[in-house]
């Protein structure tokens, strides 16, 4: 049996599932400790999955962990142009579980890279210039971040030419480098393969000892990516399948927080149409956006502005009641509804939440006039056409009202018309906050863990656009 911890930066979640045959033993969680001892919550999870669930945890013969508490992975990304290089790196850090904290272009200032030492990133991912193009701006700006920046490790993804002296001054000034190759070798082509894993590497050798969570390591054995990494991984495993059994093919994800709301999409989002150009950069198959302003309780004022900016038509926006507490939800930052009028804010919050989120997270369509006339462009992908819609995070599994959240949000994401949103799709809620689980157990046993995901797959009812809805 596989023990399976999430150490989030709310609550603690424990999974114990069959390893073998990928089936949910059971499922427990309680408020993470993280300013005393994270070892307390951890054990009070524990103590619900035997009471609760009768699990014997004697029988537990490998424990794996990810985590996002003591605010996560935390990155600054430094590139050369702000839409290739600049955007490729910001992709790639997004895709290996980390949270954006800063992202600048060009040379930097003084003011910037004092700026960026103020922020005191976790990791600081420094790249620029394709292969055998531009090493200046990598070189000069290694050289200030080296003696003037942060004192985290830094990891190096830029052109391959500027490696050696990056290397250099780094080493001149004691400061710890990690290099990988190039997050864009070719202009618009994104390889974010090798930061990946050398961000997870440095996040477990660093990151976790300096949140003060290593100490549990040895209750919990590694504690082995970020937990949106771990989302990522079992996502990703659900859109691809294993070993030959098939996964769900192209999918979107929607992570609805009280802080953030992530979007991850495994769709390659070429352009649908023939008649349409792509601009830009090649996005990856595989992709997470974080909007830090559509947090449902931290950011439920900002979820209220995007709502009103973007001339959403969801009534209740209107209504006094609903602004009155939306303003007030970011000192309650655990509150749940529990009358109807509540639950409609509810409603209405993480629905304009999805809906934004989607219209950011995908591709857009835009007229461009040209000497051969008008063109249609594309920049970002085209996800139009993906058939499965995944909801998860707490405001989906508690309110009750998920399939009506999503419906709304995705009505929200299609009322932009230059939003390239899945336009008809399978609505999947994953109700057992199970996906860290998978992504976690796929490491061990990658059949498994898409038996554990596809496994607790049920039809609820037909959607109103054609499409069903399932539990996860």
């Amino acid at each position: 049996m596989a023990l399976l911890t999430d150490f989030g930066s709310t609550y603690t979640k424990v999974c114990a599932v069959d390893a073998e045959r990928g089936q949910l033993v059971g499922r427990a969680h309680a408020p993470t400790t993280v300013d005393t001892d994270v070892a307390v919550g951890w054990h009070q999870a524990l103590g619900k999955l035997q009471q609760v669930h009768g699990v014997d945890l004697s029988h537990v013969s490998v424990q794996l962990a990810c985590s996002s508490a003591g605010g996560g992975l935390r990155m600054v990304v430094v590139g050369f142009v702000p839409r290739l290089t600049a955007k490729a790196g910001q992709i790639a850090a997004l895709g290996a579980g980390a949270k954006v904290v800063g992202t600048y272009s060009y040379r930097l200032t003084d003011a910037q890279v004092a700026e960026i030492r103020d922020v005191s990133p976790d990791i600081l991912l420094l790249c620029g210039g394709t292969d055998g193009g531009d090493t200046v701006t990598a070189i000069t700006n290694a050289r200030k971040l080296a003696v003037a920046g942060p004192g985290c490790v830094t990891v190096f993804a830029g052109n391959r030419d500027a490696t050696g002296e990056v290397q250099e001054a780094y080493a001149a000034a004691g400061r710890e480098l990690r290099s990988t190759e190039n997050v864009m070798a070719e202009i618009g082509e994104v390889n974010a393969r090798g930061i990946a894993e050398l961000i997870r590497e440095v996040f477990a050798d660093h990151v976790i000892k300096a949140k003060g969570i290593d100490r549990v390591r040895e209750l919990t054995g590694s504690i082995v990516m970020p937990t949106p990494a771990a989302v990522y991984a079992g996502l990703e495993l659900l859109s691809n399948g294993s070993r030959g059994r098939d996964g769900l093919g192209d999918l979107v994800a929607v992570d609805v927080g009280g802080a953030t709301t992530d979007v991850y999409s495994f769709s390659l989002g070429k352009p649908t149409r023939p008649d349409v150009f792509l601009r830009g950069l090649r996005e990856p198959y595989g992709k997470r956006t974080v909007e830090g302003d559509m947090g449902v309780r931290l950011n439920a004022p900002s979820v209220v502005a995007a709502a009103e900016a973007c001339g959403l038509e969801v009534a209740l926006v209107a209504r006094d009641n609903f602004r009155t507490l939306a303003m007030e939800l970011p000192s309650r930052r655990t509150w749940l509804p529990t009358t109807d009028e509540e639950r409609e804010v509810d409603v209405a919050l993480a629905s304009v939440a999805v809906g934004v989120a989607l219209r950011r997270h995908a591709g857009r369509l835009s007229e461009a006039y040209t000497g051969d006339g008008v063109r249609w462009m594309q920049e970002g992908k085209d996800l139009s056409e993906v058939t499965t819609c995944i909801g998860t995070g707490g405001p989906l599994v508690h309110n009750g009202a998920a399939e009506a959240i999503l419906e709304e949000g995705l009505r929200v994401a299609r009322g932009d018309p230059g939003a390239l949103v899945p336009r008809r799709c399978s609505i999947v809620l994953d109700r057992s906050y199970c996906m860290y689980a998978v992504g976690l157990l796929r490491r061990i046993n990658p059949l498994a863990a898409l038996g554990l995901a596809r496994g607790t797959l049920m039809p609820l009812e037909e959607s109103g656009r054609g499409g069903r809805f399932f539990l996860l």
